[in-house]
């Protein structure tokens, strides 16, 4: 098990327009490999460096369930901002994360801790992260007290994950669950589990209703070396967020 770090206030970047972008970006840093390796593209030996990896667009966007055309948008839009450069080897994409090591090399700690070592560091960082929390949930509760703010509200914050969550069934109940989430973890561990579901989830099984999955901390799920393979032959379209009807 490993872990990746992102720089606090990074989702109020001005490099992200959306929040499919934001999403985006996340996968591609956890998916980035930690130390260089060798693997099979097409039948041809290619070396990934860390802070690389080598997908097809059509798979990358079916793993963060976006169409293609906008999968190349972003990575276009990345590109042009200097966050990533891509090179074409064998047929399939090399993407290379501008200034990986800069950000994710720490000689204090290693890349890889065990279960026990995650569960200290969390406790350590999700503290202080549930007091700020707690505060700004009672600073709220104030303000709705004055009539400033409507109970149906729905916060940026929740917005954010229930835009990308496949399944829109339940907001009311969600919205709940996905508090009591924030003052365990932060948004971003939140997204980059939801992005892993979508990836891995096997298709004959039905997608968990948005409440159902935050309850479960499912966002803590991980997954088999085969089940990463196995995504590689899943159709298109059960990963693709079908348009609404108008």
């Amino acid at each position: 098990m490993s872990w990746f770090k992102t720089h606090r206030g990074w989702q109020k970047s001005p490099v992200f327009r959306n929040n499919d972008e934001r999403i985006a970006w996340l996968w591609m840093i956890e998916n980035a490999e930690i130390e260089a390796k060798t693997i099979a593209i097409n039948g041809n030996p290619v070396r990934i460096e860390r802070g690389q990896f080598s997908h097809s667009i059509r798979f990358m966007a079916k793993a963060i369930g976006i169409k293609t055309g906008k999968m190349e948008t972003i990575l276009k839009h990345f590109k042009k901002w200097d966050m990533i450069q891509t090179e074409v080897r064998t047929g399939q994409n090399l993407i290379t994360i501008c200034n990986y090591s800069e950000y994710q090399d720490n000689p204090d700690s290693t890349q890889t801790a065990n279960r026990q070592d995650l569960g200290q560091q969390a406790d350590s960082t999700q503290t202080p992260l549930r007091t700020k929390i707690k505060k700004e949930k009672n600073l709220k509760n104030k303000k709705k007290d004055k009539g400033s703010k409507s109970k149906k509200d729905y916060s940026e914050d929740f917005e954010a994950f229930w835009k990308a969550y496949p399944r829109k069934e339940g907001k009311k109940t969600a919205k709940e669950k996905y508090q009591n989430a924030r003052e365990e973890v932060s948004q971003e561990i939140i997204l980059a589990g939801l992005v892993r579901y979508k990836t891995h989830k096997e298709d004959w099984r039905p997608w968990k209703m948005p409440s159902t999955w935050l309850h479960g901390q499912h966002w803590n799920d991980q997954y088999s070396n085969s089940e990463i393979a196995d995504v590689e032959d899943f159709p298109v379209h059960l990963f693709e967020e079908k348009e609404e009807k108008k």
